[in-house]
């Protein structure tokens, strides 16, 4: 039998373990993050500042998606648009069962009147996806 004392040690040494992971993993994604928005000349923001959750959530095309949270937001702007590329992180379902789910999508602002949310392929990395958001959002705005 192991005595208690032992075995709270280590599940305490075991908890602290993997709390040291998840900072690590946060900081390597965090990092990924910024060097993409220094790429594309924009800048890094790990809440929504902008309170574009709201926003999100009238565009969503899915029935019932609530709670909306949106994170890992790039912002910037050039000519006159405004152009937000995040995570968008929501609760799925009406009725029986809910479910989070998340997606990467992309607004623009020009003179307060909004785009359409474009929305990344769901089978991509995460990084791909802002890629992809990324890339569809420059070549929709250019003539």
């Amino acid at each position: 039998m192991i005595p208690p004392l032992l075995f709270f040690a280590i599940l305490l040494i075991g908890t602290l373990a993997l709390f040291v992971v998840q900072v690590l993993a946060d900081r390597v994604h965090r990092r990924r993050m910024t060097a993409l928005a220094r790429e594309w000349r924009m800048h890094y923001a790990a809440d929504d500042r902008f309170n574009l959750a709201p926003r999100v959530a009238e565009r969503l095309s899915l029935p019932g998606a609530a709670d909306v949270r949106i994170v890992d937001l790039i912002y910037g702007s050039e000519q006159g648009t405004r152009r937000y590329v995040f995570s968008a992180h929501y609760t799925r379902g009406v009725v029986r069962w809910k479910r989070r789910e998340k997606c990467v999508a992309s607004l623009a602002e020009k003179q307060e009147e909004w785009s359409g949310l474009i929305v990344a392929p769901a089978e991509l990395s995460v990084v791909e996806q802002y890629r992809a958001v990324g890339s569809s959002a420059k070549s929709e705005k250019q003539p």
